[in-house]
């Protein structure tokens, strides 16, 4: 991995700033952090009776940026990594648990979000398995984070909204991953982290949103429970 500066698309103008290009041997070191990962996790668990953290931002930004060639911004700006080849900022999100509780930044300015998921059962996290989602940015400000309030409604009162992305969105609009990939367990080895992107065919999840996005264009859809 590397510094360098590049041009940055923000809204409307381009900035100079500091970004992280990470290379196919940051693989090796990457699976390392993730053993690391592991091992803290059954200390807290097993030994200090303690809540086991979620998978760190180093790695899942890291992952990310690995399977898409994107590279990550550097610490202070707004988003966490940018598709240089698209202009876009894109806020990654990531859960090492069955459950999520996600939460957002109140001054979070972004294009595109992507949920990394890296455990669809109780402790598969360990296996390393993980799956890439894209998260419809309108379809997320309207949901609702409490009974009277939608994720917007909290982002415009300078507060922080959580939610579940994995019950709010993921499993309403029954979204397909677009990529998955593997963190091998092992030291030493070349390939130690794979991805594929998956067939993005039509299905139930992208006939869902082009209902929501009929629906958000006559005004007339209700914000989603």
């Amino acid at each position: 991995m590397y510094e360098k500066t590049m041009s940055v698309k923000r809204g409307d103008v381009y900035k100079k700033e500091t970004v992280f290009v990470y290379e196919d041997v940051d693989k090796i070191e990457l699976n390392k952090r993730f053993l690391m990962h592991i091992y803290a996790c059954d200390m807290d668990k097993n030994y200090f009776k303690s809540r086991v953290p979620n998978i760190p931002e180093v790695i899942s930004e890291g992952v990310f940026c690995l399977a898409t060639g994107c590279v990550r911004l550097k610490s202070g700006f707004s988003g966490d990594c940018y598709d240089p080849v698209r202009e876009k900022i894109i806020q990654v999100k990531a859960c090492s648990f069955e459950e999520d509780l996600t939460s957002f930044s109140p001054s979070n300015h972004f294009d595109e979000i992507v949920f990394l998921d890296f455990c669809k059962e109780a402790g598969e996290f360990r296996k390393g398995n993980v799956d890439f989602y894209r998260i419809p940015k309108d379809f997320l400000l309207n949901v609702k984070v409490n009974k009277k309030e939608t994720f917007a409604d909290q982002q415009a009162q300078g507060r922080r909204p959580r939610l579940s992305i994995k019950n709010k969105i993921i499993k309403v609009l029954n979204l397909l991953p677009f990529m998955n990939g593997h963190l091998n367990g092992g030291y030493g080895k070349k390939t130690l982290v794979n991805f594929k992107k998956l067939s993005q065919k039509s299905h139930k999840s992208q006939k869902r949103l082009n209902s929501y996005s009929v629906c958000q264009n006559k005004h007339k859809c209700k914000n989603i429970n």
